[in-house]
């Protein structure tokens, strides 16, 4: 749907510009269409004809087949996915959804507001996060009830009935479910800013809508409303939520009937008057008994919600679904599928749905947006480039990985768009975000991947960029990569909530500023010289000083996002610069700790079948030991320890942007292929439980390969580089079987805002980025006969000859007619209209390709 230029291949532009901001958008939104009497048949049975469409990748229009009957939204609402069933337009601002209330629990598993394990019901919302691990959002809900449903004794504020979870029922932009208690029968479903809602009650009730306002999924919540009409009414929602300041929210809410004068508020209490519900009474007309509402979001004003409502709220119920499902098909169909099991086809094209839900679009229909100025102290702007949308909710630690490479390839335009976003959110917030939200940083994560993100997209489509927007691309690296004091940004950019998250001061020890002494530097630190006899170039640990937490973590992750500093750095011609990064991307030496014979502390080999391990350093160069003297690999402490959300045994292999140089330091093929076969089987055997700790975020374990959190996702590919290779393609057959499915819980992680998702789609497709800012890809384990990918002049083919279950080892492949590079790798210009990478499969181990076979094996 996306592409509107054809793939490019590899040229690094050498032309200097001046510095700028990106170009602004604004967004395309369909004429309005006349609202009609809601149809008598659900949306949930009207199977609407998919239009024939004009898609961007293609050069004539086609017939789109309906691939949202593979979609499963519950897919990832159970276990720890994460993800919510509710109705979304692809990449929609809106997200309708039921809250559902862990009632003693903690809060984690509703992140998103909704968990399968979960009945009771707080309302059905319009925002909400999708397979994140720390809540938000989740704003103001609508709870339809009956006068004869809620007993008398129980105040609306405290009344939660339940869902009905025999009749839910979800698809790409719909859910349907009854209220157990009332019999409601409600249906949702949303344009890209209007939220739709449908409630059926039972004959002879009293039909009543509370909006309620909590704090549940916040920091704080505050609101405002006003009642325009009878059928009207206008809310303004401030909340805090995933670290960041207040934001403004602005809904504009029409009913297609009468509600009574003089809606009644309920407080929670005198104390929580911020927290209660507004219930409106629409049981004046005896013959009442559907009610349709829409919700129009905007997050500028109240003027922009009742404008996006105007565009985008008159339609029907059954004209809203229609509209939404015909753009799912045309997301969908970006990429064809043919074989695979039906289990297969579910889980693809749901893996595909999720790819699609973040970043959504953040800008009203006018081009309106909040700018990247931290909470309430953002001004609108206005958007004016309809090829440059704004965008929000970008979990970048997790999606720079497999997310946005993967858009590179089926949506180019969209994957261009993203980082021309990201760069606009430079300009106006003074440095780039790593996990932004609704125009703030919330300072989580580590490091600085959006650079990764930048340079992918700088690097393959070069042309995409112009000069000025490629030297503010290395701007904002520059100064998300060394490091500027809160103290020194307050003078001329204050209001800071969390920019010691957003720029950690661990950044001076590898940026050139100080050694771990915390002594100015006055000459280059050589990256291949030891922690101990440079003092420079590694993040110290914590237990002496100048200590930080998860060092070892924000140390590799850096020397990544280093590599992709030289990738922009190359793309505007400066040397100088990239010179200094790769020395950067090279620090990753500083914390391996190579296996000693003569030491039995660190005979990692004796101890573990390891040649080494990646190892927090103190600032004086010394190893960093528990209490006890010993280093355990095994040990994690969440948040206050050496690694993040996980251990030495994952953070060891996180050297994506150097395979090679790992390999060597490992000591060459052979005991970096024995490490790796260690990894994926070790067990923790520890008499001690506490060194055997793993946390929520360590699921999905292969050995000790947590495959449900990101910093593992490339490690079955490393087989790749060895003799050996055949192993990715059991290992991944193995976690697309076993780790993704049909089931709820069928996620095995976070999904993490499309990452999770992203990688079942790249490896099903038989390929995988491993170095998120380089252009080049490795294969993994085809699991279709043909895949079809439209580009503009025509369709780029997989094909796996003798392909089937048992069959999941490569007897050979070849791209485009030659034989692939060595590493079994490719350079993503080969991604072009006719082309092919051709697979034959087989069920023989003996027969799996090896390196030799090879163009440079």
């Amino acid at each position: 749907m996306k592409h509107n230029f054809s793939l490019l291949s590899l040229s690094i532009i050498v032309a200097l510009g001046g510095l700028t901001a990106c170009n602004d958008n604004s967004d395309n939104t369909p004429a309005k269409t006349a609202k009609t009497t809601p149809a008598a048949k659900t949306a949930a049975h009207k199977a609407p004809v998919v239009e024939q469409q004009q898609l961007l990748t293609a050069s004539q229009p086609r017939q789109l087949d309906d691939l949202t009957q593979y979609v499963d939204p519950f897919i990832g609402t159970g276990g720890t996915g994460h993800t919510h069933p509710g109705a979304v337009a692809p990449n929609g601002m809106v997200q309708m959804t039921p809250i559902v209330h862990d009632k003693g629990g903690n809060g984690w598993k509703v992140c998103s507001g909704y968990h399968t394990d979960f009945t009771e019901l707080l309302g059905f919302g319009h925002t909400a996060l999708s397979g994140t691990g720390i809540g938000g959002l989740n704003e103001f809900q609508m709870l339809p009830f009956t006068s004869e449903s809620k007993p008398a004794d129980i105040d609306i504020t405290a009344y939660h009935p339940h869902i009905d979870k025999s009749t839910e029922e979800a698809s790409p932009g719909y859910y349907h479910v009854k209220i157990k208690e009332s019999n409601i029968d409600v249906q949702l479903t949303a344009t890209e800013r209007v939220g739709y809602h449908k409630y059926t009650f039972p004959e002879g009730t009293s039909p009543k809508v509370a909006l309620s306002f909590s704090d549940f999924n916040k920091f704080m919540s505050t609101f405002a409303y006003t009642i325009v009409d009878d059928q009207t009414i206008r809310i303004t929602q401030t909340i805090s939520s995933f670290n960041t300041m207040q934001q403004s929210t602005y809904f504009y809410v029409k009913f297609d009937h009468k509600f009574k004068t003089g809606p009644l508020y309920h407080p929670v209490s005198a104390w929580y008057g911020y927290q209660g519900s507004l219930v409106l009474d629409f049981s004046e007309d005896p013959n009442v008994h559907e009610i349709n509402a829409e919700v129009a979001l905007s997050y500028t004003s109240r003027q922009g919600a009742e404008q996006n409502y105007d565009v985008e709220g008159n339609r029907t119920f059954d004209e809203a679904y229609a509209y939404t499902k015909g753009l799912w098909n045309k997301e969908l169909n970006e990429v064809k599928v043919e074989g695979g099991t039906p289990e297969d086809l579910t889980t693809f094209y749901t893996a595909l749905y999720h790819t699609n839900i973040a970043p959504h679009i953040f800008q009203d229909v006018d081009g309106q947006y909040r700018s990247m100025r931290r909470g309430n102290f953002a001004v609108t702007k206005t958007a004016t480039d309809p090829d440059s949308k704004v965008y929000s909710v970008y979990s970048i630690w997790d999606t720079f990985r497999a997310l946005h490479p993967l858009k590179t390839i089926i949506e180019p335009k969209h994957a261009v768009e993203l980082a021309k976003d990201l760069l606009r959110k430079y300009t106006e917030g003074g440095i780039l975000p790593k996990w932004e939200l609704h125009g703030d940083y919330t300072g989580v994560m580590v490091g600085y991947p959006a650079v990764s993100v930048i340079a992918d997209a700088i690097t393959k489509f070069p042309d995409q960029f112009t000069e000025q927007e490629k030297q503010t691309a290395l701007a904002a690296a520059l100064r998300s990569a060394v490091y500027k004091s809160q103290s020194a940004v307050a003078e001329f950019d204050p209001g800071w909530k969390v920019y010691g998250g957003v720029q950690k001061e661990n950044l001076k020890y590898v940026d050139g500023s100080y050694n771990t002494q915390n002594e100015q530097m006055t000459s280059e630190c050589d990256p291949l010289a030891s922690a101990k006899d440079s003092l420079c170039g590694f993040v110290p640990a914590l237990g002496r000083d100048n200590g930080q937490n998860e060092s070892v973590s924000y140390g590799l992750e850096m020397a990544n996002f280093d590599h992709a500093v030289v990738m922009i750095a190359n793309a505007v011609g400066r040397d100088d610069v990239a010179q200094t990064f790769e020395h950067r991307s090279q620090y990753w030496h500083k914390y391996w700790n190579a296996s000693n014979p003569d030491n039995p502390s660190e005979n990692w080999k004796e101890k573990y079948n390891m040649t080494g391990f990646m190892r927090p350093v103190w600032s004086d160069g010394e190893w960093s030991t528990s209490d006890d003297g010993e280093f355990h690999p095994y040990l994690i402490n969440h948040g206050s320890g050496n690694y993040t959300e996980g251990t030495a045994w994952q953070w060891t292999w996180f050297v994506p942007q150097d395979v090679e140089g790992l390999k060597t330091i490992m000591g060459g093929n052979d005991a970096f292929l024995s490490n790796l076969n260690e990894v994926f089987s070790n067990v923790c055997d520890s008499a001690n439980d506490s060194t055997c700790d793993t946390t929520d975020d360590m699921t999905g374990m292969l050995g000790q390969v947590a495959f449900g959190n990101e910093p593992s996702h490339h490690i079955p590919f490393l087989y790749n580089w060895t003799s050996e290779p055949w192993h990715t393609q059991e290992v991944v057959d193995k976690i697309q079987h076993t780790l993704y499915g049909t089931d709820r819980g069928d996620i095995v992680g976070n999904e993490d805002e499309g990452q999770m998702s992203a990688w079942y789609v790249m490896s099903a497709l038989g390929f995988y980025q491993v170095s998120g800012s380089d252009p080049v890809l490795t294969v993994a384990r085809p699991l279709f006969e043909k895949v079809q990918i439209p580009m503009q002049d025509g369709v780029f083919t997989i094909t796996a000859d003798n392909n089937s279950t048992a069959n999941k080892y490569i007897e050979s492949v070849t791209i485009n007619g030659k034989p692939l590079d060595k590493n079994f790798t490719f350079d993503f210009s080969e991604f072009k209209a006719g082309g092919e990478l051709h697979f034959v499969m087989t069920d023989d181990v003996n027969k799996a390709m090896k390196s030799v076979q090879l163009a440079n094996g």
